[in-house]
């Protein structure tokens, strides 16, 4: 029996949301609070809209929470005590200490949950990881992230760390394999408004990496690059073509009379992995999970843990000081 999947927000994500699950055979209801949206979708994917959650949330298998933020917690919560499963939309929540109460119940109750970091489906970020465990690029030592571009009208309700830096954040931490220690960051705001637009963050990891992320909200042009350092290789991962760029280079025998002649040796590969949409991968996945009953490639856990760096770094570009993270 195809999973019945319902989509909680039919804006700008939540759309695409429903949009994938159509095409999967999956979509089953959704609920949006503005009616002219709710009958816009229903319109488009010829399924019921539902003018609650508790409605939906009773008609559904699974749910996927694509609402304002500040919405997240009590949604999840509703969730979890019907025995539904979820797949939340990045940042999971602004109180990590509450979500995760709820993951404990929803692990006791054995309902999954899923956290929509979507760039880890990337193909290119896949690739990546692959080759870091085959150790095809040598010893991993600093990641590098920007992921820069001008304002988005749809982001009302956070600032550039957690709209932007949290999918680095996420994506440097799953390439890093190991914890954050301490989180340094700067920022702040260039144009007004409530929430900081620009930042530079450096994560410090336990195992020695160094990852660092820029964002910013005032490029007139949109970059989503992450370039990795490794002993034997760099790599530059453009998430926008989903292809990488790795490159060597080695200096050859030369003469110390001729510095400003210097031989050497350079080799670059360009690799283009098969092109897919990140988004379907990762509904394809948290669909899978449940009919398998497993854990998704990005679990509700790791969800939070991005959600605590995130706020880690919004204190140190407050106060102008390291934050150190708990490692337990």
């Amino acid at each position: 029996m195809t999973v019945r999947v319902g989509v909680i927000g039919a804006g700008s994500m939540g759309i695409n949301h429903a949009r994938v699950l159509a095409e999967l055979g999956s979509l089953s209801a959704i609920h949006d609070k503005e009616a002219e949206r709710a009958r816009g979708a229903t319109d488009r994917f010829r399924v019921n809209t539902l003018d609650t959650v508790a409605g939906l949330l009773e008609a559904v298998d699974a749910a996927v929470i694509a609402v304002p933020t500040v919405l997240h917690n009590d949604i999840l919560a509703d969730a979890v005590s019907r025995g539904v499963h979820v797949l939340v939309e990045k940042p999971i929540s602004l109180e990590p200490t509450r979500t995760a109460e709820i993951l404990r119940k929803a692990e006791a109750a054995g309902v999954i949950v899923a956290t929509g970091h979507v760039e880890r489906f990337n193909p290119a970020v896949a690739f990546a990881r692959v080759a870091l465990q085959k150790q095809q690029l040598g010893k991993l030592i600093s990641l590098s992230a920007r992921r820069v571009s001008s304002f988005p009208s749809r982001v009302r309700d956070v600032g550039v760390i957690m709209d932007l830096a949290i999918h680095d954040i996420d994506v440097i931490t799953y390439l890093a394999g190991a914890r954050v220690r301490r989180v340094y960051a700067t920022g702040g705001q260039s144009n007004g408004g409530n929430f900081e637009d620009h930042a530079n963050i450096i994560l410090e990891f336990e195992n020695g990496l160094i990852g660092t992320c820029e964002v910013n909200w005032l490029t007139p042009m949109k970059v989503r690059k992450l370039a990795l350092t490794c002993d034997k290789k760099y790599v530059e991962i453009d998430y926008m073509s989903q292809s990488l760029r790795i490159s060597s280079h080695v200096y050859t025998d030369m003469d110390p009379a001729r510095l400003y002649d210097m031989p050497s040796q350079l080799s670059e590969q360009q690799v283009n992995p098969e092109r897919k949409e990140p988004l379907r991968l990762e509904l394809e996945d948290f669909i899978a999970a449940i009919e398998g009953k497993r854990k998704p490639l990005v679990t509700g856990w790791d969800g939070v843990r991005a959600v605590e760096i995130a706020q880690a770094a919004l204190s140190s570009m407050k106060t102008g000081r390291a934050v150190e993270m708990p490692l337990t």
